[in-house]
């Protein structure tokens, strides 16, 4: 459990400075992403940003489970 929890720990600081998604082709091409919410408690439409892809494999490269 404390392996599952180091590496959980190891991807979430590997993954926290990753930059806001763009919209890859298209007229809106370069553009920032962003996600419509609708939070339940507030009742208002929120516009959340779309972060780029996780990295998978770079945390993990020195380590062999």
């Amino acid at each position: 459990m404390v392996a599952r929890t180091q590496l959980a720990a190891l991807d979430h600081n590997a993954n926290t400075g990753r930059q806001q998604a763009t919209v890859p082709r298209g007229a809106n091409q370069g553009e920032l992403q962003y996600n419509l919410v609708f939070p339940k408690h507030t009742k208002e439409q929120v516009a959340k940003p779309i972060m780029d892809k996780q990295r998978l494999s770079e945390p993990y490269s020195g380590y062999h489970c």
